[in-house]
């Protein structure tokens, strides 16, 4: 893909999920992970 002269950029992106159990409390939570240069081609923030 990022060969082609008329693409500026590319990331790879991952989703998955995980149940997470802490004491009597047990949830499904959604993982995402995606490579460094997504940072470079979009515009989402990432919140603290």
């Amino acid at each position: 893909v990022g060969k082609h002269p008329n693409v500026r950029g590319y990331y790879a992106g991952q989703m998955g999920q995980a149940v997470v159990a802490y004491g009597d409390t047990t949830k499904t939570s959604l993982l995402w992970g995606i490579s460094n240069s997504f940072f470079n081609l979009s515009e989402a923030k990432v919140l603290e």
